[in-house]
């Protein structure tokens, strides 16, 4: 046994603190063992890599975060109606939304969503005759549309940082409307509202500089009738067209 050897006896025997005279170690054997702490290292460095790089984890496939953006309604006879009311103001505004998306594999992702359209208020002055002279009427509208929405995405392109997506899904639409109508000085408001079931298609990109968040943009369509929604028989369509931009968490 040549000096060789039983310096490899003896590295062993202390990196394990056992005794030599208990080990008969084989230079084959021997081999692999040295071999081993570089392995090791390479698959720390490989680890270390993939948790500092930013590239996404598909395993971290839950996600949670709010989007904002503007809301466009779409023409219909009650929104044309108001809009002749109120000349000077368009009910066209913000909205926001909070969601939870999970994410199955590379390709699909699952997300509900609740958000509303941020308070959309109009107010219009006229002067009319009566017998007792010029008296005036002030019309004021407070309108307010909430959802909550489940869609299915298709993302494309694999799975990189950049992954555009497009889907479509189904929701719930609940409007309600305020309006007083102030003759002089007594008012007299009205309560509508109701509910409707709709559709949507989207289409958008997430960007993922971390593996812990990542920031998104969105573009909805969507369609909602709440149907004769005041004396004139008039449909409104509560969809429209959402441009959104967001943050999310992801674990």
């Amino acid at each position: 046994m040549g000096p060789d050897s039983l310096r490899g006896k003896r590295a062993w025997t202390r990196s394990r603190g056992g005794d030599i005279s208990s080990y008969s170690i084989s230079g084959d054997e021997s081999q692999s063992r040295r071999m081993f702490p570089s392995v090791a290292r390479i698959c720390l460095v490989v680890l270390a890599l993939a948790l500092a790089l930013p590239v996404p984890v598909l395993a971290r496939s839950n996600r949670l975060g709010v989007r904002t953006g503007y809301h466009l309604f779409p023409s219909t006879p009650y929104l044309d109606r108001i809009e002749a009311l109120f000349p000077e103001r368009s009910f066209n505004g913000f909205a926001r939304e909070l969601f939870f998306e999970y994410v199955v594999g590379e390709e699909l992702g699952l997300e509900i969503a609740t958000g509303s359209y941020l308070p959309r208020e109009g107010h219009s002055t006229e002067q009319t005759s009566t017998n007792g002279g010029v008296t005036q009427v002030d019309v004021d509208m407070n309108m307010r549309v909430s959802y909550f929405l489940a869609t299915a995405k298709i993302f494309l392109g694999g799975g990189g940082r950049l992954r555009p997506y497009i889907g479509g899904g189904v929701g719930h639409y609940f409007e309600k409307r305020i309006m007083t109508v102030t003759v002089g000085s007594y008012p007299d408001q009205r309560i509508q509202g109701g509910g409707a079931y709709g559709g949507h298609m989207v289409a958008g990109v997430d960007y993922l500089p971390g593996e812990w968040f990542g920031v998104c943009v969105e573009a909805r369509a969507a369609t909602a009738t709440v149907e004769k929604v005041n004396e004139f028989d008039d449909d409104f369509d509560v969809g429209g067209i959402l441009i959104q931009a967001g943050t999310f968490f992801a674990w």
